[in-house]
C-alpha cells in the first residue's frame, strides 16, 4: 500500500530532479524559453506560453480522472504532475526571482519573436520570399 508520505518523499526527489536539470538548462546551457522556443512553440501556441508546469497541472488532473480505474499509473502521475508545477514554481519565483531580479513568468512570448515567419514558395530565393506578419496593422 502507497501512503501519502511516499508520494511526498518521491515528489520532492522528482521536483529536485527537474530543477536541477532546468537550472543546466538555463545557466550550464544558457538557453531561455522565451528566446530559444519563441520562434518554434510561440508559433504552434499562437504566443501563449506554455510552463512544465501547466503540463502538469494537466497531468494532476488527468490522474485525479483515472485513479479508481488505474491506481498504480494514477499515483506515479500523480507525483510527475506534482513535481511538474513545483518545479515550475521553484524555478520562477525562488531560483530565476532572486538571481536574474525578476521571475520571467511570462504567460505570452514577445509578440516580435513569433509574429514573423516566411511564406516558402517553390522557385523563390530566400532574399525574394515576402515575410508575412500576424500582428494587427493600424492605418
Amino acid at each position: 500500500m502507497r501512503t501519502n508520505r511516499q508520494l511526498w518523499i518521491w515528489t520532492v526527489i522528482l521536483t529536485a530532479g527537474i530543477e536541477v536539470f532546468t537550472c543546466v538548462l538555463r545557466f550550464g546551457l544558457r538557453l531561455e524559453s522565451t528566446r530559444d522556443t519563441a520562434s518554434t512553440i510561440g508559433r504552434l501556441t499562437c504566443g501563449i506560453r506554455i510552463h512544465h508546469g501547466y503540463v502538469g497541472g494537466v497531468v494532476v488532473l488527468v490522474a485525479c480522472w483515472l485513479w479508481t480505474r488505474y491506481p498504480r499509473l494514477s499515483w506515479w502521475m500523480l507525483i510527475i504532475g506534482l513535481s511538474l508545477v513545483f518545479s515550475d514554481l521553484i524555478h520562477h519565483f525562488l531560483v530565476l526571482w532572486p538571481l536574474e531580479g525578476s521571475p520571467q513568468f511570462d504567460l505570452v512570448y514577445p509578440q516580435d519573436s513569433y509574429s514573423t515567419f516566411q511564406i516558402i514558395i517553390p522557385g523563390w530565393t530566400a532574399s525574394e520570399m515576402p515575410a508575412v506578419s500576424l500582428s494587427k496593422t493600424t492605418s
